[in-house]
This record gives structure tokens, C-alpha cells and sequence, in this order.
């Protein structure tokens, strides 16, 4: 193992392992080229050889670390599951793998493998920490989110199902046009073709989607956003009030060192007065 270790460094170096990724991209976005398919066969080899690279990266950092060490990283974790993704590319060289739709699925998947430059974000396990706290924050409002977009979704479908049925023709459809209000993208395309359906409701409608788009495109969203962003820097926020209580209980220290030095420097001021009033006074007299 000692004589293998720096060839195992250098196979796990992050520089390497940065630049066959970006090789890897480059080659697959070429393949996507109607015009490349004559070189086909030659991309297909480098794509071939990259995840051959990946997999031995992988290999190389749990000899080195330890299946446990290598494991207790997040961002190892990661890698693990897109290279896994990958694997069905092994094997097309040796069978017909294209007639089976899982695995196309899976073969789809190695683009995946391009989300490990993720890892390259300077302090990325400390994002990836902040993102995780984040999600578990911010599900609750989340699904109280989702729940009022079905609410307003079924109430559009009662109102607007008939006037304008390709956007309430029934509750799936209902629900996923209130989505792309709350989105705010060209929510008011909706009001002024149910006004120009039915003139009688355009003023209803207008003022309905004026409603939805406040509480929960503008309101609704702002507060998850606000909820995500204050989880995300909660360890910054954690750090801060970690030295803001550090810093407090230095100065109480120090106001009950300074108080305990004004009692004694008090009490010797005490004793000197005494001692020099003692020293003056006249001797007693003996008759």
C-alpha cells in the first residue's frame, strides 16, 4: 500500500480530477452534434474512458481514506450516487443496453456527473450544511405553500373552468396555472383573456389574480426566500453570537474583578485612616 500511495494521491488530485470533468463535458456536448455523428465512435471511447477514471478515483479515495472515512463526506457520498448513475454506460460496449428504458434513463443520468465541480466551491461542505438546514427549515411553509395553491387553484377551477378551460379546465390544471402566477412571469395574460371571454367577470378576475399575486407570488414567496436565506447564514449568524456572548461574559469578569478591587482597595484606605488616627492621638493620661 505505501508503495501505491503516490499514485493514488496523484489519480485523487483535485486538478486532475477537475480537468477530466471538464473533458468529459466538452466530449458530450460535441456528441450532442447531429453533425458529430461520424466521430461517434471516438467520443463515445473518451466518455468511455472518463467514467473508467471516475470510477477509479472512487476506488482510489476509499483505499486511501477507508470505506468509513470516505463515507462520512458528504460530498463523497455525492459522487458515489452520479458515478453509481453512470454505471449502465460500462456495459454498452458488451450488450444491446439501448432497448431497455431504465437504464437509457440511468445512461441519461452521466450528466449528472458534472455537478461534482460543485465540489470545487471553496467551503462547499459548509454550504451544503446551510442548504440542508435550509430545506428543513423551510418545508413547513413549503407545504402551507402548496396546500394555498390548491386552495386558490380549486377556487379558480369553480370560477373560471368554463370561461377559460385551458387554464381551469379541470383542478390539475387549475392548480398548476395558480403556480405560474405565484411566479409572477406573465400572470396578467390570465385576467385579460378570461375579460376578453367573458366580459362580465373581467373586473372579478383582474381583482382575483391582483389578490393572488400579493399573498402568494410577492408575500408568499418572499417569506420562503426570507426563511431560506436566514437558515443558509445561520452559521455566520451562530458564529457572531457565539463572540457577542463570549465578549459579555469577559466584561462581567472584568466588572466583578473591578468591583472586587474597589472593595479591597475601600477596605486598606479603611485600615491606613484608622492606623494614622490611631498613630495621632495623644497618649492617655495616667492620673
Amino acid at each position: 500500500m505505501s508503495d501505491r500511495r503516490p499514485v493514488l494521491e496523484r489519480l485523487v488530485d483535485e486538478r486532475l480530477v477537475m480537468g477530466v470533468i471538464l473533458f468529459n463535458l466538452a466530449v458530450i456536448f460535441v456528441r450532442g452534434f447531429p453533425s458529430m455523428a461520424h466521430l461517434d465512435p471516438v467520443l463515445f471511447g473518451l466518455d468511455y474512458a472518463c467514467l473508467l477514471y471516475f470510477f477509479l478515483e472512487m476506488v482510489a479515495k476509499i483505499r486511501l481514506r477507508g470505506l468509513h472515512g470516505f463515507w462520512a463526506r458528504a460530498i463523497n457520498r455525492f459522487d458515489f450516487v452520479l458515478v453509481v448513475a453512470s454505471a449502465p454506460t460500462l456495459i454498452s460496449p458488451f450488450t444491446d443496453v439501448d432497448e431497455v428504458a431504465l437504464v437509457l434513463v440511468f445512461r441519461a443520468a452521466r450528466v449528472l456527473r458534472f455537478l461534482r465541480v460543485l465540489r470545487f466551491i471553496p467551503h462547499a461542505d459548509q454550504l451544503w450544511r446551510g442548504v440542508m438546514r435550509a430545506l428543513r427549515a423551510s418545508v413547513g411553509f413549503i407545504i402551507a405553500l402548496a396546500l394555498y395553491n390548491m386552495v386558490l387553484g380549486l377556487i379558480g377551477a369553480h370560477l373560471f373552468s368554463d370561461v377559460a378551460p385551458e387554464h381551469f379546465g379541470d383542478p390539475l390544471r387549475a392548480i398548476y396555472t395558480m403556480f405560474k402566477v405565484f411566479t409572477v412571469e406573465g400572470w396578467f395574460d390570465i385576467p385579460e383573456a378570461i375579460a376578453l371571454s367573458a366580459p362580465e367577470m373581467g373586473t372579478a378576475a383582474k381583482a382575483f389574480f391582483v389578490f393572488v399575486v400579493l399573498t402568494g407570488g410577492i408575500l408568499g414567496f418572499s417569506i420562503a426566500n426570507a426563511v431560506f436565506v436566514d437558515e443558509m447564514v445561520m452559521d455566520n449568524n451562530s458564529a457572531l453570537e457565539r463572540n457577542v456572548h463570549f465578549l459579555a461574559s469577559e466584561i462581567e469578569k472584568l466588572r466583578a474583578e473591578n468591583e472586587a478591587l474597589i472593595v479591597a482597595l475601600g477596605q486598606k484606605v479603611d485600615r491606613l485612616l484608622s492606623d494614622e488616627a490611631a498613630a495621632g492621638a495623644p497618649p492617655p493620661d495616667d492620673r
